[in-house]
């Protein structure tokens, strides 16, 4: 099966459940209004309430971060979607249900039958987030004629796999 996403989907779930808790790691201020869609992110460091707009532009934002690597903000991304999927578990956002599958219909492309996507809904409430691993293949980043490129290590990500019994 497959599902794939824009960034209506994000805004309109995290609208739908009135805003995700999220740490924002360092302040976020950029503005692109020629990107697509345009950007304007001017965000707070700590513990925030994010909207919809502000949940795709944390999602969205690359500089500032430390290391200037992308690895980083992938760190923020995952820890976005572990704060979204606790929201989803929480108990008072079943009445939310018919909001947020209007924007799964509206939002994705998907070929998931009906009776599966219940079925993932009711197992994904009984999961907890020590049951998940969020992780990063193996690699350094590296500039090859001026573009920023993630360079996988091949062996790492072999023993990765492995380890995680992907393999």
């Amino acid at each position: 099966y497959y599902m794939t996403m824009d960034y209506n989907f994000v805004m309109n779930t995290v609208n739908a459940l009135g805003g995700v808790n999220v740490n924002v790691p360092l302040d976020m201020d950029y503005e692109d209004p020629t990107a697509d869609p345009p950007l304007y992110i001017h965000i707070k460091e700590g513990e925030q309430l994010l909207n919809g707009q502000d949940a795709v532009g944390f999602l969205r934002f690359r500089k500032g971060y430390k290391s200037g690597s992308d690895l980083e903000r992938v760190g923020s991304q995952q820890a976005f979607l572990g704060a979204l999927f606790t929201e989803l578990k929480n108990p008072k956002n079943i009445i939310k249900a018919p909001a947020l599958y209007k924007t799964y219909v509206s939002d994705t492309q998907n070929n998931i039958p009906k009776n599966l996507l219940l079925k993932l809904a009711v197992s994904g409430s009984k999961l907890s987030m020590e049951n998940i691993i969020a992780t990063t293949l193996p690699g350094s980043p590296k500039y090859i004629r001026g573009t920023s490129y993630f360079i996988m290590d091949e062996k790492q990500t072999e023993d990765l796999l492995t380890e995680m019994k992907f393999k």
